[in-house]
């Protein structure tokens, strides 16, 4: 091996180990790329470089399989290497393509929350008293949780009480 091979080799290895411990997987990068594999597209398209990003992975994955089982002429560039020490860095610093989907998906939900409690302020409703004055009252009907039925509750109470009178009463015969 020659030395952009060696160091090569020494970076990926330490991708693959962080790649291993994120996924709890024994397989590393091949899992996060099987992962990338599994993505819906809808959530790729929030990631700008997912697809250059799974081609590298493919790649550098390709060239360490060529110097570990080729026979030393391998195809292995500086690119390369820095490809790898910088994704490295990306997981690390939480930029990697499934950080940036988790936080789009964070952002989405508290906006989303943050739209249901906008849409749950109460609103004034205008009802006409005489013909020249108007008035505000809150309706909140739009927003008032539904009641639930007694019933149920009624009927398990009823159950509970008809053991306890049959209790009560076997106990005194």
């Amino acid at each position: 091996m020659n030395e952009n091979e060696i160091r090569f080799f020494e970076e990926y290895k330490k991708l693959d180990n962080l790649c291993r411990d994120l996924l709890s997987s024994e397989k590393g990068v091949t899992s996060y790329i099987e992962e990338m594999d599994n993505t819906p597209l809808s959530k790729q398209l929030l990631v700008s470089d997912f697809d250059e990003t799974y081609k590298m992975l493919k790649h550098v994955r390709w060239v360490r399989n060529d110097i570990a089982h080729g026979n030393g002429n391998s195809e292995c560039e500086q690119a390369d290497i820095d490809f790898v020490c910088d994704f490295y860095k990306k997981i690390l610093s939480r930029t990697d393509p499934f950080a940036i989907i988790r936080k789009a998906e964070n952002e989405a939900a508290k906006k989303a929350a943050k739209k249901k409690a906008v849409q749950t302020v109460q609103r004034p409703v205008y009802i006409e008293r005489t013909p020249h004055t108007y008035y505000a009252e809150t309706n909140n009907d739009y927003n008032t949780p539904k009641k639930n039925n007694p019933l149920p509750l009624l009927v398990i109470i009823a159950i509970i009480l008809l053991l306890l009178a049959l209790v009560i009463w076997s106990m005194i015969n």
